[in-house]
C-alpha cells in the first residue's frame, strides 16, 4: 500500500516543479521589467527616455543572463539583414553618386559642361581662364541654397541673379559673379576649395553665405565622418529625426550637472536645426567648429588673395513663415516660427561683435519680401523667387563694397 501510494504520488510531485517553471520566469522577467524601469527612471527625465532606456537594458537582461535563444537568433538574423542592407545600399548610393561627385569627405562636383559645371568642377558658366583683372570678381562660397540646389538653370541660383542686378541697374557694372557652393558643403569644404582654386578666379572680394546645418555638417567633416548620405542608415536615422540622440540623451539626464556639456562627444552628428531649436547659448559650445573656419577663411582672404571678405547668414522658411515647404519630409525637425527662430541672429549679433569683417543675416529681408511661396512644396531649398528674395539683399550689401562702374 505504501509502495503504491508513493507511485501514485511521483508523478505530481514530478509535474509539479515543472509546472512552477513558468510561472518563476515570469516573476523573474518582471522583476527585472520593474528593475530596469526603475533604474531608467532614477536616471532619466522624460518618459519616452525613460522607457527606451529600460527596453534597452531588458534586451540586454534576456540576451546576457536569459540566454534567450529565440531572442538572440532575431538579434543575429536582425544584424545579418541589416548588415546586407547597408552594404547593398551603399554600393548602390556609391554608384549614383559618383557620377557627380567624388566620394570623399569633400565630395566636391566633377565637371560636366552640359549640367553647367566648368572644369574646376563648380556651377560657373565660364573657365577660369576667362577671369579678367579688370573686373570685380565675387566668389560665392556657400552649399546647396548657394549652388540652387533643384534649379535647372543655375543663372536663377541667387549669385547668377546678383550679378545680373548689377548689369540691368548699370551696364558698365564690372561685377561678375563665381558660384564656388555645392550640396552639403560647409565652411570647412569650402574654405578647401578656396584654397584649392580661389587664386584662378581673381577674386577682389568673397562672400560666404552661411547655412545653420553648416554647423553640424563642420563638426561631423573635421572628424571625417564623411558623406552622411552614403549610408543609407545614416539616412534614415536623419529622417526619422534620430541623429540627436546622444544630445537628447544628455538634456534627459538627471544629473548632466556633473557632465559638462562640451564633454558631449562632438563627432556624433548634432541635429541639423540645433542652432534654432533652442537659445544660443546652450548651443554656444558647438559653434566654436564653425567659428574657426570662418574666420580660416577671412585670414586666407587678407592674407593671401589680398581681396574682402563678408559674411552672410541664410535664412530656413520656417524661420519666417509656417506655410513654406508643406511636404517637406524633414518638416518633424523644426517647429514653423518656433520660439527660438531668432537663435541664428544671436549668434551672427554675438559673432559679429568679435569679428573684424561685416556680417550679415538676410531673415528680415525675407519676413519683409511679402512673397510665397519663396519654397519647394516638398522640399526647404528656394525657389526661384526665393533666390531673387536673396539677390535682393545680396544686392543691397554687396552696393557698399563694389566698386562704381567705369564709365566711358
Amino acid at each position: 500500500m505504501l509502495i503504491g501510494a508513493m507511485k501514485s504520488e511521483s508523478p505530481q510531485s514530478s509535474i509539479a516543479p515543472a509546472a512552477c517553471e513558468p510561472a518563476a520566469r515570469l516573476r523573474a522577467k518582471r522583476r527585472a521589467a520593474v528593475l530596469c524601469f526603475v533604474l531608467a527612471a532614477l536616471l532619466f527625465e522624460r518618459l519616452p527616455t525613460i522607457a527606451a532606456v529600460a527596453l534597452l537594458g531588458l534586451l540586454l537582461y534576456q540576451l546576457f543572463f536569459i540566454r534567450n535563444r529565440r531572442l538572440i537568433a532575431l538579434c543575429l538574423s536582425s544584424l545579418l539583414s541589416w548588415g546586407l542592407f547597408e552594404y547593398a545600399g551603399r554600393r548602390i548610393i556609391e554608384r549614383h553618386v559618383a557620377k557627380t561627385h567624388d566620394l570623399d569627405v569633400d565630395h566636391r562636383m566633377k565637371p560636366n559642361p552640359a549640367g553647367g559645371i566648368n572644369s574646376d568642377g563648380i556651377r560657373c558658366p565660364f573657365e577660369a581662364g576667362a577671369v579678367r583683372d579688370e573686373d570685380f570678381n565675387v566668389i560665392f562660397l556657400g552649399d546647396s541654397f548657394t549652388f540652387g540646389l533643384w534649379l535647372d538653370d543655375e543663372r536663377d541660383a541667387f549669385p547668377a541673379q546678383v550679378e545680373r542686378m548689377f548689369r540691368l541697374r548699370d551696364p558698365h557694372s564690372p561685377l561678375r559673379a563665381v558660384n564656388f557652393g555645392w550640396a552639403s558643403s560647409s565652411p570647412l569644404l569650402s574654405y578647401r576649395l578656396l584654397r584649392d582654386i580661389g587664386a584662378k578666379y581673381k577674386p577682389d572680394l568673397v562672400v560666404l553665405s552661411l547655412d545653420m546645418t553648416d554647423f553640424s555638417d563642420d563638426i561631423r567633416y573635421r572628424h571625417q565622418i564623411g558623406y552622411p548620405v552614403l549610408s543609407p542608415t545614416l539616412y534614415l536615422i536623419h529622417v526619422a529625426g534620430l541623429d540627436s540622440a546622444v544630445s537628447m540623451l544628455y538634456d534627459d539626464f538627471r544629473f548632466r550637472s556633473i557632465i559638462p556639456r562640451h564633454a558631449v562627444p562632438k563627432n556624433v552628428a548634432m541635429p541639423y536645426f540645433f542652432l534654432a531649436l533652442q537659445p544660443f547659448e546652450q548651443s554656444r559650445p558647438f559653434v566654436q567648429e564653425t567659428e574657426r573656419n570662418i574666420r580660416d577663411i577671412h585670414a586666407f582672404c587678407r592674407d593671401t588673395l589680398k581681396c574682402s571678405f563678408v559674411l552672410l547668414l541664410l535664412p530656413r522658411g520656417f524661420q519666417y513663415s509656417d506655410r513654406e515647404s508643406p511636404r517637406d519630409p524633414e518638416a518633424h525637425l523644426y517647429p514653423p516660427l518656433g520660439p527660438h527662430v531668432d537663435a541664428p541672429d544671436d549668434w551672427l549679433a554675438d559673432f559679429a561683435a568679435r569679428a573684424d569683417f561685416p556680417c550679415h543675416s538676410l531673415l528680415t529681408h525675407f519676413r519683409n519680401a511679402g512673397v510665397y511661396p519663396t519654397c519647394f512644396e516638398n522640399d526647404p531649398h528656394w525657389n526661384r523667387d526665393g533666390h531673387r528674395v536673396a539677390a535682393e539683399a545680396v544686392y543691397e550689401i554687396l552696393q557698399a563694397h563694389a566698386p562704381p562702374p567705369q564709365r566711358e
